[in-house]
C-alpha cells in the first residue's frame, strides 16, 4: 500500500473545493494470483525455490502498492470534516471504524479533499453497516470539477457489508463540463448520508490506475530532463 507522500504532488495545494452516490451489492472479496505453469524445480534446490517464493512474494506486494487506504479511522477522522466521528466501539476492520449520525435534517456529510494525485482512481470501495434508513453516499469530485453522487441503499440487517464501485461517472452528476466523462484524478472524496438514523464505515480505500496521470508524466518528463 503506497504511502501518501509517494503518490501526491508535494506542492500541490490541500485547499480544494468539495463531493457522489449506488446501489449495493454484497461480495465475498478475494486476491487470486495467477503465476501460469509453475516451472519444475531441480529436487533439493533450495535456491531455486526461494526464488520462486520471493519472486511470488513481489508480485503480491506490486499489486498491494495500488491500494490507498482514505479512511479506517483507527487515529481519527483521516481528513474527512464535519458530521463523520470515529467510533471504537464497533468496526470491520482494525479498532475503529468512521460513523455518521442523522437525526434531523435531510441529510448530513463529511468530505476530505485529496493532494494532487499522481494516479487515479479505478476503483472505490468500503465496508458499512447501518441503523438507519435511506442511502449512504459516495460523492467524488473529477478534476474539472464535476461531482458524481454513488448511492447505495442502507439495508435494515445491521451487518456489516461491502459497497464496491468501478465507473466513477455514473450516478447524480453537476458542475464542471456536462460531457459524460471523468476527467481524472480524483480531487475530493465525501460520505453522505440521506435519510435518518446512523451509519458506520470503515476500511473506505481507492485502487488505483498503474499509469500515472497526464500531469504526473509531465512533471516526471520535466524533472528527468532538467
Amino acid at each position: 500500500m503506497f504511502d501518501l507522500p509517494m503518490l501526491f504532488n508535494r506542492d500541490a495545494s490541500p485547499n480544494r473545493p468539495q463531493v457522489t452516490l449506488h446501489r449495493a451489492r454484497q461480495t465475498a472479496r478475494g486476491t487470486v494470483l495467477t503465476t501460469g505453469k509453475t516451472p519444475l524445480l531441480p529436487r533439493n534446490n533450495v535456491l531455486g525455490i526461494l526464488l520462486l517464493a520471493a519472486g511470488l512474494l513481489g508480485m503480491c506486494a506490486a499489486a498491494g502498492d495500488l491500494t490507498l487506504m482514505l479512511g479506517d479511522f483507527e487515529a481519527g477522522p483521516d481528513g474527512f470534516d464535519g458530521a463523520l466521528q470515529r467510533d471504537a466501539d464497533t468496526f470491520k476492520t482494525g479498532q475503529a471504524c468512521g460513523r455518521l449520525t442523522n437525526t434531523d435534517q435531510e441529510w448530513v456529510g463529511s468530505a476530505r479533499p485529496l493532494p494532487e494525485l499522481e494516479r487515479d482512481f479505478r476503483e472505490v470501495r468500503l465496508w458499512f453497516k447501518a441503523a438507519a434508513t435511506g442511502n449512504l453516499c459516495v460523492r467524488l469530485l473529477d478534476a474539472q470539477g464535476r461531482y458524481y453522487l454513488h448511492r447505495v441503499e442502507l439495508p435494515q440487517d445491521h451487518e456489516w457489508r461491502e459497497y464496491v464501485f468501478t465507473k466513477l461517472n455514473e450516478g447524480e452528476s453537476w458542475g464542471g463540463p456536462k460531457d459524460g466523462q471523468w476527467h481524472g484524478p480524483a480531487q475530493e472524496i465525501a460520505l453522505i448520508l440521506e435519510g435518518r438514523g446512523t451509519v458506520w464505515v470503515d476500511g473506505l480505500q481507492a485502487e488505483l490506475t498503474p499509469d500515472l496521470t497526464p500531469a504526473a508524466k509531465s512533471r516526471a518528463e520535466r524533472v528527468r530532463q532538467a
